[in-house]
């Protein structure tokens, strides 16, 4: 299996994965030439192999996959309402809140 990479940089951003279980994934983004920054959270995916890769491996969405299965937003606080709203079976664990409580 070919995870998600923890920490990458891509287009003058820096993404750190916060959190990821058998739900969910939460990744906070940093601009790197200003100091925004904000969350994305989405469904838990894998696909299996294909022609580009030699094993099956963990989905990151791309543009179209926000507002169905991947969302963003700003806060904390809206990260946990798009949680609630949009993934229903996730429990919230020690550690979801851990990780938030981080940043």
């Amino acid at each position: 299996m070919i995870e998600l990479k923890k920490k990458f940089i891509k287009s003058g951003k820096l993404y750190t994965q916060l959190y990821k279980d058998e739900n969910i994934v939460i990744y906070l983004i940093k601009i790197l030439s200003i100091t925004v920054k904000y969350y994305e959270v989405f469904k838990y995916t894998t696909h299996e192999k294909d022609v580009y890769h030699n094993d099956s491996f963990e989905v990151y969405p791309n543009k179209d996959d926000f507002g169905n299965w991947a969302f963003s937003c700003t806060s904390p606080l809206s990260l946990i309402s798009i949680i609630k709203q949009h993934f229903p079976n996730v429990t919230y664990k020690k550690e979801l809140f851990n990780a938030l409580c981080q940043q």
